[in-house]
């Protein structure tokens, strides 16, 4: 059995956005430059800096923010991870079974069934749920932005979007967790049994 707190190995995801983040900051910097301090008052380069701060901003704190979850005493035993009754048919409408293999994992490795016990994959599951959710409030402080550029008709509909993405990862955790604790609930009488 694996340590919940070693530092896996980079998935593909992680490196892009980690690229993503150099990417912008550097692009932020020069725009931002180019159009506060030269003077050069081309559109194009303010929407280059708007742009690029808000992918900085938004993988930035989404790292910090997983990286505070990690330590945090999250449980999959915890109110907020337990099903709700309407959840299902939910999942069933928009398909989530067919599509969610589809949807990149940012450490595979911690859901590997060899290394880590069900319990453990499941509170590995709420941990990401956590991530999520969190996601979504990141989003919508994106628009604190409008009090700098205005340009709400921007900001709004790319919160919108993060927070779709977010729900999809959210989606699939909430989908996959119930089937994860009847294994554990079959673990665990088959231990009682015997």
């Amino acid at each position: 059995m694996k340590d919940l707190n070693v530092k896996p190995k980079k998935s593909i995801s992680a490196y892009i956005m980690h690229i993503m983040i150099g990417i912008a900051s550097v692009l932020s910097i020069l725009s931002f430059y180019m159009y506060y301090i030269v003077g050069s008052k081309s559109e194009g380069l303010l929407w280059v800096g708007i742009i690029s701060v808000l992918i900085v901003y938004q993988f930035s704190l989404r790292l910090i923010f997983g990286t505070v979850n990690s330590h945090l005493p999250i449980s999959y035993r915890q109110r907020l991870f337990k099903e709700l009754g309407f959840e299902k048919s939910i999942y069933k409408r928009v398909y989530v079974k067919k599509w969610k293999h589809k949807v990149p994992t940012y450490n595979p490795e911690l859901f590997v069934l060899e290394d880590f016990t069900m319990e453990e994959i499941a509170s590995t599951m709420a941990k990401v749920e956590a991530d999520h959710w969190a996601n979504v409030l990141i989003s919508f402080s994106s628009l604190l932005f409008i009090f700098i550029w205005g340009r709400a008709w921007f900001f709004v509909p790319v919160v919108i979007f993060a927070v779709l993405f977010d729900l999809v990862f959210i989606s699939i955790q909430r989908f996959n967790r119930p089937r994860v604790l009847k294994i554990i609930e079959k673990e665990e009488s088959r231990r009682n049994y015997e």
